[in-house]
């Protein structure tokens, strides 16, 4: 789930470039938090955290295919007549 103070953030970031929305008053802007709140739902967001967490999966992943890589390699050097 989206964290309700970056929703905030979103909605005040419009509303500071559309000053038109403050004079509609609250109404719109709960309506624009709404509406960016359905909108990034509909996107496949991770948070930072799990990126990092993916990230260095993905670089412990990476060290052992190369470790592997090198193991194949001395494996077929030895084959070879």
């Amino acid at each position: 789930m989206i964290n309700k103070q970056i929703l905030d953030d979103i909605a005040d970031q419009i509303s500071r470039r559309l000053p038109q929305l403050n004079a509609l008053g609250q109404d719109v802007s709960d309506s624009v938090k709404g509406l960016v709140q359905q909108s990034l739902g509909k996107l496949d967001l991770v948070t930072r955290e799990e990126f990092d967490a993916q990230i260095r999966a993905l670089q412990r992943a990476e060290a052992k295919i190369a470790e592997l890589e090198a193991a194949v390699n001395a494996l077929e050097s030895r084959l070879k007549p």
